[in-house]
């Protein structure tokens, strides 16, 4: 759990710092991992709303697409899964659209999958990406069921307290 901390913290710092080269203004900042931005190339005023998180991969872990309050942008340490916002990598300093590819995190002829794989497969399975279809196809019959009950698992509520902001 440290490290996680320790991931966001250094995101929303090198963020506080390089806001400008990434093309925004920070407007306000609504609490430690919660900025309101200004796109600088945006006509318009609307502030954006962005929270920091150790992981792409976390907005489905603390379900964010299931509270009232929406993101317009995550600021992560590490970039490894699709989401359906606009996504900033600290680690790289790029930029990525919503279902934007993400190159260089699945390794060819493997026998299992790392974290990082596996978490962009769970994503693209969620989101209903084409790749993760695909994936589902070529798998045997009992992982593409673990799978596909992990994505379901995703998507239903979590007990307890909802993430802290």
């Amino acid at each position: 759990m440290g490290d996680r901390c320790q991931d966001r913290e250094a995101a929303a710092y090198q963020f506080s710092i390089q806001v400008a080269g990434l093309g925004y203004e920070i407007v306000s900042r609504l609490s430690p991992y919660k900025f309101a931005i200004r796109d600088v190339d945006d006509w318009r005023d609307a502030p954006l709303i962005a929270i920091v998180l150790p992981e792409t991969f976390d907005y489905y872990t603390y379900r964010l697409f299931r509270t009232k309050k929406k993101f317009d942008l995550l600021i992560v340490q590490r970039h490894n899964a699709i989401v359906p916002v606009d996504v900033v990598d600290m680690a790289t300093g790029s930029k990525y659209f919503p279902g934007d590819k993400i190159d260089n995190v699945m390794r060819e002829q493997i026998k299992r999958r790392n974290a990082d794989e596996k978490a962009l497969l769970l994503s693209q399975i969620i989101a209903g990406a084409r790749d993760g279809k695909q994936a589902l196809r070529e798998m045997s019959s009992r992982m593409r069921q673990r799978y596909l009950k992990e994505a379901k698992d995703y998507l239903r509520g979590r007990v307890g307290r909802p993430f802290a902001s």
